[in-house]
């Protein structure tokens, strides 16, 4: 089934989405940016010129005038947008769902993804395309994402990684075409796996992949340092020297600590489920968290509205450094980290200041309305529960079980924070027994289907 959210559509190509679809999507955006001027970049996966092309027919039937990216990361994309004043960008991607999907992410004038009202608008006009229609006369022209590079490689500074190893694996997505070359300019020493585009040889969610060769490049390297990215190149997950995997909240918290430290940061916006170790930073110096509803749209509109200096996802590894893009990007968070820890003199030193809490995650395949019957029912039962986005319960003051339905996937996750590692564990048994339990209720509440009609020949 096609999904749509703030994050925008995706599904798997030949089943939810076709030539067809991507045509008239593209010709939706074209027209809800006024015909004006588009940015399109896609990733790695095998689809990209199916989706690709006919997206951009749709917009050049729209009257656009498209530049074509061509391989490109999503936030070179909305740097694009932004930086040139452009009136809109598609990116052609399912960032990190399997290889056999696809999607559109949307972008809108400023640079920024479509707020839950602008994209709700959006999918009413889709709604009435009814296929090509009248034929306006757009173009399209080809356009170069290595500026992306260069603003990266300034905003961090040049040469900031200069003597700093690192380990990459971009998973065969579209960071192999860019990695390399953004740390060769920062003055790092790169050590590439799984960089082969469009090979796809592990889980394209680094938070949920198997990162053994990562690991094994980090230890036998000696590496400082590894980053796993998605197949779009928004989240990044980071490997230790010791070639341990940090759970994907601490690239936000990497990237927090060295800013905090700098004072370049004060007010914070994150989604729920991220570690409460980012309210207990900012609010020791000063500063206040906002929290919103999972999704990177959410967590920017209240960055612009709160004025705030960094935002995030913990749980996909997800950075938003808003005075340079306002998307995740998880290449610009590499950088950063990386600078960081030449600063520090190491990961060890660069994680000092900290706070230590245990946080698992756990999903469970279930469909959207027994999904939300499930985080009814758990809400329902619990004495204190925040309904930001799903239902999160907290035990006490540093503790909590963040139970929702993801906006991308037919799952329901399970989230679990505490500061001691058997409490969360134990929680995490708790709920996920829990969950079993009403799921099954769930099902077994489903109304019987009718039997079907029987014909009868006369």
């Amino acid at each position: 089934m096609l999904k749509k959210s703030v994050s925008g559509v995706r599904g798997i190509v030949g089943v939810d989405l076709g030539p067809t679809e991507f045509l008239t999507y593209g010709k939706a955006f074209g027209r809800y940016i006024g015909r004006g001027r588009c940015a399109v970049a896609h990733d790695t996966r095998r689809s990209w010129g199916l989706a690709s092309r006919a997206a951009i027919a749709g917009l050049e039937s729209e009257g656009c005038t498209v530049y074509d990216l061509e391989y490109a990361p999503t936030p070179a994309v909305f740097r694009t947008v932004m930086k040139e004043g452009l009136d809109g960008g598609l990116v052609v991607s399912a960032s990190h769902n399997p290889p056999e999907w696809n999607g559109l992410k949307f972008v809108v004038q400023g640079g920024r993804g479509m707020y839950p009202k602008e994209f709700n608008s959006f999918l009413r006009s889709h709604a009435t395309i009814g296929g090509l229609g009248r034929i306006r006369a757009g173009r399209s022209e080809k356009a170069n994402a290595t500026t992306y590079i260069s603003d990266l490689v300034s905003y961090a500074g040049e040469s900031s990684c200069e003597g700093v190893s690192i380990a990459v694996d971009p998973g065969g997505g579209v960071a192999s075409l860019f990695v390399g070359k953004i740390f060769k300019s920062l003055g790092g020493e790169v050590r590439s796996v799984n960089d082969s585009p469009g090979l796809f040889t592990r889980d394209l969610d680094p938070g949920l992949a198997d990162l053994t060769l990562l690991r094994q490049a980090v230890v036998e390297g000696d590496q400082d340092i590894g980053f796993a990215f998605d197949c779009d190149a928004d989240r990044v997950v980071v490997v230790g020297d010791d070639g341990e995997t940090l759970p994907p909240d601490y690239t936000l918290l990497l990237c927090l600590n060295q800013f905090l430290e700098t004072g370049v940061v004060r007010d914070v916006a994150v989604s729920v489920d991220t570690t409460s170790s980012v309210e207990e930073m900012v609010t020791s110096h000063g500063g206040r968290v906002y929290y919103t509803p999972v999704g990177e749209a959410n967590v920017v509109q209240k960055i612009l509205k709160e004025k705030c200096g960094l935002g995030g996802e913990g749980s996909s590894g997800g950075v938003i450094v808003p005075d340079f893009v306002l998307c995740r990007d998880g290449l610009l968070a590499s950088a950063l980290i990386s600078k960081y820890l030449k600063e520090k003199g190491g990961l060890k030193e660069a994680l000092t200041g900290i706070p230590e809490r245990f946080l698992l995650r756990k999903k469970f395949d279930c469909g959207k309305k027994v999904a939300r019957d499930i985080v009814e029912k758990l809400s329902n039962e619990a004495a204190n529960v925040d309904r930001t986005d799903g239902a999160k319960i907290w035990d006490d003051s540093d503790t909590w079980i963040l139970v929702r339905a993801s906006n991308t996937e037919d799952i329901l996750r399970v989230s679990v924070e505490a500061r001691d590692r058997s409490k969360a564990r134990d929680l995490m048994k708790k709920y996920s027994a829990k969950v079993g339990k009403f799921r099954r209720e769930s099902e077994q509440e489903k109304p019987a289907s009718k039997p079907p009609k029987r014909s009868i020949t006369r």
